[in-house]
């Protein structure tokens, strides 16, 4: 399930950027709209979200929890986007191409985009082992759907059916630390 992981948060930090950034470029209605949309999603723990999502779909597969998971990662994305672009802008060398007379598209993927890079390489790092942790508990409590490979969380809920089998529970979830 790590390419599944990587999949979700890929998706979610091209959503998260792209809302981020033109909330922190352009300000004024669109960051007061991103920013509404950004607490609403955020209002709800991820993992109850797509818990809704699941049992909300008549027939869970695979790509609804990929596309359900990348729907609730995507808030944290854009948040810091926001407060990355917002304090790029205010740099001396941003202002100056500004006052050149280039466009605001321009400035950002110059002279801001470059600042964002970094920050969001460690948030996308960082939401790999969020998503295998959301993708294992989902199948620890089986509302993930019938995806046909097996889950470190499915092996773990196999422990409920065979309680003296200790392995099925010990093995998984300490791979689920490291």
């Amino acid at each position: 399930y790590l390419v599944f992981a990587v999949g979700a948060v890929l998706a979610s930090v091209i959503l998260g950027a792209l809302l981020g950034a033109a909330a922190g470029l352009f300000g004024g209605p669109v960051d007061a709209t991103v920013s509404r949309v950004v607490e609403s999603v955020s209002a709800f723990p991820p993992l109850v979200l797509v818990i809704g999502v699941q049992a909300a779909v008549p027939r869970p597969t695979l790509l609804t929890l990929f596309l359900a998971i990348a729907l609730t990662r995507w808030p944290e994305i854009a948040r810091l986007v926001r407060a990355q672009v917002m304090l790029a802008a205010t740099r001396d060398y941003v202002l100056a191409a500004r006052a050149l007379g280039a466009s605001p598209l321009r400035v950002l993927r110059r002279h801001i985009a470059p600042n964002v890079r970094a920050p969001l390489i460690v948030a996308a790092g960082g939401g790999v082992s969020a998503v295998v942790l959301t993708e294992a508990s989902l199948d620890f409590l089986r509302v993930a759907g019938a995806t046909g490979a097996a889950s470190w969380g499915e092996t773990m809920s196999q422990f409920r059916d065979a309680p003296s089998a200790f392995w099925l529970l010990a093995f998984p979830g300490l791979l689920l630390v490291v």
